[in-house]
Order: C-alpha cells, then structure tokens, then sequence
C-alpha cells in the first residue's frame, strides 16, 4: 500500500512490523541506497545491485519474517540528488510498481508468502502526478 504523507505519522512497529526509513538527505547516489537497503532487508551479499534485483528483493521478503515492512522515504528532495533524473525516476518507479505488485499479489493469493508492504512517501507535485500517470492506487494520509 502507497500512503502519501503531508506530516509523517508517529509510526511505532509492533513485534510483526519492519520499520525502515530512507532519508533523502544521507543517500546521494544509487549505491548509497542500495547499500542501505541492503542492511536493513537483510539482503544477500550477491545482491544485483540493479532495479531487477531491487523488484525481486521487495516482491519476496519472506525472509524476513514478519508480516509487514513499513518503508518511510524522507527528504525526498534530496534523494539520489547526485544521480540523473532518469535514474531518480526509474529507480522510484520500480520502489512503486514492486510495492504494487505485492498487493496485487496478495489481492489474488492471500498465502502469498510475503511481507505487505506500506510504502510512506511525501505528499509533492511529482509523487503525485506519478502514481496518477502510473494509475498506480495510493491513499493521502
């Protein structure tokens, strides 16, 4: 689930919950979020580093045992702001449609077998306009 946030609720994960917040701010390039999402979703070392392998990776959190990941991205302004738009953009799009995917997924097969996904972004002009281009269904919080 996308939930588009003007002010970030107080989020506190239960004993079933994965919290993970990317600050825009601390993460300049691609390989600065990979290497963090690799920490924080426990991802193998030969991870691809590609957006194949970032779709793959949050389509199938299993491993991580827990029923939802919560996925919070701060300071989206300055997110990947060392990398072209065309990578913000393309790296953003498949965080989205991987995290639609999943609900999808879910919708159809409730034992699906792995984590829900609620997907925290802030409520901009561009986020906007992306999912509804995208047709991809978010709720405002």
């Amino acid at each position: 689930m996308i939930l588009v946030y003007k002010t970030l609720p107080d989020l506190k994960p239960t004993n079933t919950q994965k919290l993970i917040t990317l600050n825009g701010a601390l993460l300049p390039t691609v390989a600065s979020f990979y290497n963090q999402l690799k920490t924080d979703l426990l991802l193998p070392d030969y991870f691809g580093n590609n957006l194949d392998a970032l779709s793959d990776s949050l389509t199938d959190l299993a491993h991580l045992k827990v029923a939802e990941v919560i996925i919070i991205i701060t300071n989206q302004n300055t997110f990947l702001n060392e990398e072209t738009p065309e990578i913000k953009h393309d790296l953003f799009e498949t965080i989205v449609y991987s995290v639609d995917e999943v609900d999808l997924l879910k919708e159809e097969d409730d034992s699906y077998d792995t984590s829900y996904i609620y997907l925290y972004i802030e409520n901009t002009n561009y986020n906007i306009i992306f999912l509804n281009d995208g047709a991809v269904p978010f709720e405002e919080i």
